[in-house]
């Protein structure tokens, strides 16, 4: 649930952190 940029995988793999 964390995409503030890269909402590619809709998760928590790497976006956020």
């Amino acid at each position: 649930m964390f995409f503030l940029r890269r909402p590619i995988v809709s998760s928590q793999s790497d976006g956020v952190f």
